[in-house]
């Protein structure tokens, strides 16, 4: 009855482990999925940012020729440097992104070890369970 008690605690603690392992790969996903959202968020605020600035450059343009020309030229390398920056920025995002899958990928593969390993550690419990009813069945027999 105790190793009766004793294989059902491990038990318990394998799906405890499990379980645990199966939300820290849900929250993994979870996290790479937001750093996806928040690229694909950040790429449509630069796309939106250049297009206002392009407007704002042709709507001056038709007013004031010369100074519009000059500030269109100021305005045209703040956006250069703003898209070079984002352009930086973005490449960051990406590496953090790979690196995450790479996580991802390798927590995955760790979970997929823990899980055999469990049903490796069930299986040999089962197998003394029945080797326990086993043997008390030739005891009591």
């Amino acid at each position: 009855e105790k190793m009766s008690k004793n294989l059902d605690k491990k038990l318990l603690d394998l799906e405890s482990a499990d379980l645990f392992l199966q939300e820290s790969h849900k929250l993994l996903v979870e996290k790479t999925d937001a750093v996806e959202r928040q690229t694909k968020q950040f790429e449509q605020n630069v796309t939106e940012m250049g297009k206002k600035q392009k407007a704002e450059i042709l709507g001056e343009f038709q007013k004031e020729s010369k100074t519009v020309i000059d500030r269109v030229d100021i305005l045209d390398s703040s956006f250069n440097r703003n898209m070079n920056q984002s352009e930086k920025e973005r490449e960051e995002l990406d590496k953090h992104l790979e690196s995450l899958k790479d996580f991802g990928k390798n927590i995955s593969e760790q979970i997929k070890d823990v899980q055999r390993k469990v049903l490796e550690d069930v299986s040999k419990l089962e197998n003394e369970l029945k080797e326990q009813k086993l043997s008390q069945t030739n005891i009591d027999g």
